[in-house]
């Protein structure tokens, strides 16, 4: 789904998105409260992911990303951010974004990280991703270390979670990946976005964290 204010920026990412045979575009919006209207009529048709503005009229991107979220978790929400817009593209996080793209991404990029966020991956600029580290670190500078660990696991997604909870349990990744029925490739590939969001260094650690965040108890919806 595009959701956009501009007929003309949808119309360029419906032709960039159309040079990947696995990718259509079944919902387009104008703003947030349209976008919200539509899925609502469409229960049984819901897109996998949704490219979302950030600035429009009525509802914006931040405020519909929450709403749309919350209504429907099994949709994947990337905000659509230029250089100008770091404090929303940050805001963004907090209301259940899996990441950010930057509008001038090139057609390779686009169609790369709308695979990535249906496969449940993070999508970020690296510039952002940074900001977004940063304030990281300062909102958990202020928690005890044990909870800023709870943070930092509470913050993967529902798959990295799940990957991380079996790591703990010493499993390696070939039974992680029969576990989940994975791709061994897909299970290495979301060890190697766990390990800088928990800010440890391999495996072990992974597990020694999970323990100390006493995560046992613990579970993620999304």
């Amino acid at each position: 789904m595009l959701v956009d204010d501009q007929a003309a920026t949808r119309a360029g990412f419906m032709m960039m998105l159309a040079l990947a045979d696995d990718i259509r575009v079944t919902m387009q919006a104008s703003n947030g409260a349209m976008a919200l209207e539509q899925l609502r009529a469409s229960r049984n048709h819901l897109p996998d992911v949704i490219l979302m503005d950030v600035r429009m009229p009525v509802m914006d991107g931040i405020e519909a990303t929450g709403r749309i979220t919350r209504e429907f978790p099994e949709i994947k929400v990337i905000l659509l951010t230029t250089y100008d817009q770091d404090d929303y593209a940050l805001a963004g996080v907090d209301h259940g974004a899996v990441g950010f793209l930057l509008k001038d991404a090139t057609p390779e990029r686009l169609c790369a990280d709308v695979h990535a966020a249906y496969r449940d991956g993070a999508v970020f600029v690296p510039r952002i991703q940074r900001l977004f580290l940063d304030k990281q670190r300062r909102d958990l500078a202020n928690m005890s270390e044990r909870d800023a660990m709870r943070e930092r696991f509470l913050m993967l997604t529902r798959r990295e979670f799940e990957v991380a909870r079996l790591i703990a349990e010493g499993l390696e990744n070939t039974d992680i990946a029969k576990t989940m029925v994975l791709e061994v490739s897909s299970v290495r590939k979301m060890v190697s976005r766990i390990l800088p969001k928990l800010g440890v260094h391999d495996r072990t650690q992974i597990a020694v964290a999970w323990y100390k965040a006493r995560m046992d108890d613990t579970s993620i919806s999304a």
